[in-house]
């Protein structure tokens, strides 16, 4: 029988027993550092509230910012990737408008659109607004001069729209009726653009520059508004060929630029032309030379610019390329029509067309002339894809090297890089303003969490005083 003494002795003993067992059980089978730091955490919260928190944070930033800093690049890196699959290489920066769906055409020319047949629209502006126009010009170069050298390719002797800002509601009118015009005829959609890529007035005189050489423009429409009655000056005019026409004789080209070897006598022309028998255009007669002109108005014609005949011998290659198209210079005169306008009219044609300003003999003419674009914003930076971002890095890596280089780098890459420019110069306020809320965060990221926290602190304390006083013990709702 045993004493009430013993059996507590004996009690005690199994507890001393089993707590050594348990301490046995923790030391044999160690936990995790994160564990263990876990459990610390718990006991800290047990036995001293909150205020663990506020040592606890401090050690987990200095171990997480460093890894961030090491990995801020490839985050970037990442984003820009996720942002160029997310959405198409063909519009990188911002999704395409429905008049671009298309694509777009750097070289307006090249649009098939810029194939468009000439055409003259009469009356476009008055014989007062003409003379105003060329008032205007005269009083500007009078003090600054004419310009010369806008245009590298072929220079004109010119004033730009821009600087003759008295003239602008005259130069809209007649855009207006150049877009009514070209809208009409040349199959442009109602939803494309029509932009003025360049404006200018064009003075010719013998003394100084009679007429342009011939030529195809870079646009889509170019257009010829005449400011000068046509007995102010001798000679002048346009002479245009048709694209789709000088499409229709390449063949013919093409034997002249790589002649074959006929048969003696064999003329490659075709036998109208060589007969001389030409039958009147549509819209204008035939001179002596065999030079159509437009609306039948004559005139002094020049000669046939030069002759090829196909009697030449020689090795032509195996077949015509199916993108051949003829050398400006060995165009025909006689497959060209020779527009005479009077004052006020209009001469809206294709950009691709070849065309040339006959030489003025005497006394001076007046034109302005006008370059349109199509779409342009289709090819702007923001939408051009990969394509803008190389062009933007090849124009900023070779720029200050030899101009020869220069030469060689596709035009519109300069544009890119001016879009470009453009755009960082826009976006440089962003940049600053999110690389000083980051250099804040860096320098007050405690001093914030540590705000929070007493805000925190004193919610809670707000909370629990609210509850102990409450009568209800039913939940209740504090904002």
């Amino acid at each position: 029988m045993h004493t009430p003494k013993c059996q507590a002795n004996r009690a005690a003993a199994q507890i001393s027993a089993a707590g050594s067992t348990r301490r046995s059980y923790s030391v044999a089978v160690p936990s995790l550092p994160l564990r263990e730091e876990s459990q610390k955490a718990s006991r800290r919260t047990h036995t001293r509230g909150g205020q663990w928190q506020q040592r606890e944070a401090t050690p987990v930033r200095r171990v997480l910012l460093p890894r961030l800093r090491i990995s801020a690049p490839l985050l970037c890196i990442a984003v820009v990737l996720t942002l160029t699959l997310a959405r198409p290489t063909s519009a990188l920066w911002d999704v395409r408008p429905p008049e671009c769906d298309g694509g777009c055409f750097e070289d307006d020319n090249r649009n098939p659109l810029a194939r468009c047949a000439a055409a003259v629209v009469h009356e476009a502006v008055t014989d007062t607004q003409a003379d105003a126009l060329v008032a205007l010009a005269e009083a500007f170069a009078a003090e600054h001069g004419w310009s010369r050298t806008r245009h590298a390719a072929f220079p004109t002797t010119d004033l730009p729209w821009n600087v003759l800002p008295a003239s602008w509601h005259i130069l809209n009118h007649t855009f207006a009726q150049m877009e009514t015009d070209v809208r009409r005829r040349c199959g442009v959609r109602p939803e494309d653009k029509l932009v003025p890529n360049d404006i200018f007035i064009v003075k010719y005189a013998p003394g100084e520059q009679p007429g342009l050489s011939r030529h195809r423009d870079g646009s889509l429409i170019s257009f010829n508004l005449v400011l000068s009655r046509s007995t102010d000056y001798q000679g002048g005019g346009t002479l245009v060929w048709d694209a789709r026409e000088i499409e229709a004789k390449r063949e013919t080209y093409w034997r002249e630029e790589f002649p074959l070897t006929t048969s003696l006598g064999e003329d490659s022309r075709e036998g109208d032309r060589d007969r001389g028998d030409v039958a009147p255009s549509a819209d204008g007669g035939v001179d002596a030379d065999g030079v159509r002109t437009a609306g039948g108005k004559t005139g002094v014609q020049p000669s046939p610019h030069s002759s090829h005949s196909g009697a030449s011998t020689g090795a032509k290659p195996a077949s015509m390329p199916s993108r051949y198209e003829p050398r400006v210079d060995l165009l025909r005169a006689w497959d060209a029509t020779l527009y005479r306008l009077n004052k006020g009219d209009m001469l809206v044609h294709g950009g691709f067309n070849a065309h040339q300003g006959e030489n003025v003999s005497s006394g001076t003419r007046y034109i302005v002339a006008g370059f349109v674009g199509h779409n342009r914003h289709c090819c702007s930076i923001k939408y051009a894809g990969w394509r803008g971002i190389i062009g933007f890095m090849r124009v900023f890596m070779i720029s200050g090297t030899h101009p020869d280089i220069l030469d060689q780098i596709p035009s519109h890459d300069f544009l890119l890089y001016q879009e470009g420019l453009g755009m960082l110069w826009k976006n440089a306020k962003r940049l600053v303003l999110f690389g000083t809320a980051f250099a804040a965060e860096e320098k007050c990221v405690g001093v914030v969490a540590t705000c929070c926290r007493l805000a925190m602190g004193a919610w809670v304390w707000l909370t629990q005083r609210a509850r102990s006083k409450r009568k209800s013990l039913l939940p209740e709702k504090i904002f």
